[in-house]
């Protein structure tokens, strides 16, 4: 069951990968090297076990001379500035992932290697804490802040004033979609001719909303 800072956080996030393949990155898909089909999605192997990954992108190009980079994204949308916990569960997930070595067997003996070099970066509405930058600066977790970014600030204000009322909702009042199928929905809301009707997720007044705010090209 989805809580509405859940779908205000996922509706970013889309946003945002979409922001990161104009800038050259795709999705990493499950099944590729190292990841798998959990319960909730993408999971990724760590060292000591798999983690589940909302959005994990790489470069649509590699570069030469290093391991294939993977970035894992979050993004936040709330009214308060992102604290230290958020930073520092990052840290810890890119702890296990960064040691998940591979093992070769040469013949005479095996050898441990790297595969990927797993990064972090967290994409936030409203700022972050003083602590959560510090902490972030010494771990080398990138810290996009679109608080005061004139280009993105309608597009958050639109995200943050959706509310249960904009979504189809049970019988109790609370969203029963799941968030893979609230992205399924909105990918297609924000992109152009995009066919999304009310139903599962949107009830029209918040599919109105959505497009109003946001105009990005399809792809």
């Amino acid at each position: 069951m989805a809580r509405l800072p859940q779908i205000h956080g996922a509706l970013l996030e889309e946003i945002v990968l979409r922001l990161l393949w104009q800038a050259g990155y795709r999705q990493v898909a499950v099944g590729e090297e190292g990841t798998s089909q959990g319960p909730s999605g993408l999971e990724v192997q760590g060292r000591g076990a798999p983690h589940q990954i909302d959005a994990l992108v790489t470069p649509i190009h590699a570069h030469s001379f290093i391991h294939t980079i993977r970035l894992i994204v979050e993004a936040k949308c709330e009214s308060k500035a992102v604290g230290i916990d958020i930073v520092r569960n990052l840290v810890g997930t890119l702890l296990d992932l960064n040691q998940n070595f591979i093992t070769w067997d040469t013949g005479a003996s095996k050898l441990s290697m790297q595969r990927f070099n797993y990064h972090g970066a967290v994409f936030a509405a409203n700022g972050y804490s003083k602590r959560a930058e510090k902490y972030a600066l010494a771990h080398q977790i990138f810290l996009i802040d679109y608080s005061n970014v004139s280009l993105m600030r309608p597009v958050i204000d639109a995200l943050v004033s959706l509310n249960l009322g904009d979504f189809a909702t049970g019988p109790g009042g609370e969203a029963e979609f799941s968030i893979g199928r609230l992205r399924e929905d909105f990918d297609r809301a924000i992109s152009v001719n995009g066919d999304v009707a009310p139903g599962e997720v949107f009830v029209e007044n918040g599919l109105v909303k959505i497009r109003e705010a946001t105009a990005f090209p399809a792809g």
